[in-house]
């Protein structure tokens, strides 16, 4: 174990190791937020195109109109502040990611 001590400076392999952490951690958030934006961007529309042609297709197999039963249901049209609230939370989350991110440096 002395042997490998003078090899191997302790301290400095600490050091090593912390910034490796540090790093690490900037990357695992990096990517999240990249995974998340990419998922936002392309997964989405996509998907729920694909989603909505499944239930489509089994609501047809079982004989069930959505257009026939759903006509009468009442709607209720996005809002602008509806709309501005859920910018409201994103651009938080976004705040509080970017504050995470200068923390680390």
């Amino acid at each position: 174990m002395a042997k490998m001590n003078k090899v191997m400076n302790p301290e400095e392999m600490s050091k090593v190791t912390q910034q490796f952490a540090q790093e690490h951690t900037k990357f695992t958030i990096t990517d999240e937020m990249i995974g998340e934006t990419l998922e936002a961007a392309l997964g989405q529309e996509g998907d729920s195109e694909e989603e909505d042609a499944i239930v489509n297709q089994v609501l047809d197999e079982i004989g069930i109109s959505l257009n026939e039963k759903m006509a009468n249901a009442p709607r209720v049209p996005a809002t602008a502040s509806s709309i501005a609230a859920s910018q409201k939370q994103t651009n938080r989350e976004d705040a509080e990611i970017e504050q995470m991110l200068a923390n680390l440096k």
